[in-house]
């Protein structure tokens, strides 16, 4: 069920459903190569003009998450200064018009590192 009992009750209703994802790095099983519908591409993130866009597919992304705070472009460029910034692992998928159809980001280091994913 997706409620338990004790919220079964009247008066509490499923608002927002989180879907974690996860996907082990090292059973040795190796990640298949990524496939695109046509004209989509993706690429690392290059420049002033791609931190913009990011911010802006990120804020679309989670507007409508609890406790939402709005990503600025200047945020984003202090945690890409960071010593634990991996551009390696910050990507965007790029679609036929453009515009960002979805981006990865990797953040923190050791335990609390985590990566992330934003679809529009």
């Amino acid at each position: 069920p997706l409620l338990t009992p004790p919220l079964e009750k009247p008066g509490f209703n499923i608002v927002l459903y989180f879907i974690p994802m996860r996907r082990p790095l090292t059973n040795g099983d190796p990640i298949p190569a990524p496939q695109f519908p046509e004209g989509f591409t993706m690429r690392h993130v290059a420049n002033d003009e791609d931190v913009e866009k990011w911010v802006e597919m990120f804020n679309l992304s989670f507007i409508d998450h609890w406790d939402f705070h709005p990503g600025t472009v200047e945020r984003r460029k202090h945690r890409m200064s960071a010593p634990y910034y991996r551009p390696d692992r910050d990507l965007i998928a790029i679609a036929p018009d453009s515009t960002f159809a979805t981006a990865t980001s990797h953040t923190g280091a050791g335990a609390s590192a985590r990566s992330s994913i934003s679809f529009v």
